[in-house]
């Protein structure tokens, strides 16, 4: 690579919170041993003169997705390395997901493989389904294969919105229609910000 920077989170849950105030509610506090290595990588990061980039607010997640965007109008090519399914978002030409915990790419072949949806659809995919770990909730009766079928007819949850009564599944229906508000806070929440 001709450029590098290590993202951190920054008091990461103030932009998230405002959405929702809870968000991330229910996840535990990090384990001590890895608290103690915060401060070690940064060091080690600092001796290798590699630049750290934080914003206050937001993610780390939200830096990339800013920093990816920038990379590309510049046309630079950008390879993200990390485990998190939530950057398959990210995922699309010129832009790659290196899995160093895997030591693979990750293509959008392994989205459909272990989703059913395309990359790009991940963040709609989240939306749907929820997340517990960040507590998101998820629209009830509505589970992986049924996210995944709801997105291979419609695209995206902007479009199933717009088209709630071709839902031909009539609880399915009736449970989106009872959760749009819901539905709509969870895109803001799996959404990464691209503007910091």
């Amino acid at each position: 690579p001709t450029h590098i920077a290590l993202c951190f989170d920054k008091d990461s849950r103030k932009g998230r919170l405002a959405i929702d105030p809870n968000y991330k509610a229910n996840r535990e506090a990090p384990p001590d041993d890895l608290l103690k290595q915060f401060s070690i990588i940064r060091k080690i990061v600092e001796v290798l003169e590699l630049p750290i980039v934080e914003f206050e607010g937001w993610e780390a997640d939200d830096v990339i997705a800013t920093l990816t965007d920038h990379a590309r109008a510049k046309g630079f090519d950008v390879e993200i390395v990390t485990s998190d399914k939530d950057f398959l978002q990210l995922l699309q030409p010129g832009v790659r997901i290196f899995d160093a915990m895997k030591n693979k790419p990750v293509t959008d072949a392994d989205a459909q493989e272990r989703f059913g949806v395309r990359a790009n659809q991940m963040r709609d995919y989240q939306a749907l389904v929820g997340d517990a770990i960040d507590n998101i909730p998820k629209v009830p009766g509505i589970g992986p294969k049924t996210a995944a079928d709801l997105l291979a007819q419609f695209g995206t949850v902007e479009a199933l919105l717009a088209r709630l009564d071709e839902v031909s599944e009539p609880k399915i229906r009736e449970n989106l229609k009872a959760n749009v508000a819901q539905l709509e806070m969870a895109m803001k929440l799996v959404s990464f910000r691209h503007d910091l």
